[in-house]
């Protein structure tokens, strides 16, 4: 691998875009995954009312 002071000014820039975009997702993968939850839930609900025999 090339050292950092190798890579030339857009190289770095697109590198260090890239590590916090890479961070960003991380982050918020559980938020995404809990609001995709949430909006199963409200509506694919089971009946409030249950016939059981």
């Amino acid at each position: 691998m090339k050292k950092w002071k190798d890579y030339t000014k857009q190289e770095r820039a697109m590198l260090i875009a890239i590590g916090i975009l890479l961070i960003l997702i991380l982050l918020t993968s559980g938020r995404v995954k809990n609001g995709i939850q949430k909006g199963f839930q409200r509506f694919f609900t089971p009946p409030v009312e249950s016939i059981d025999k």
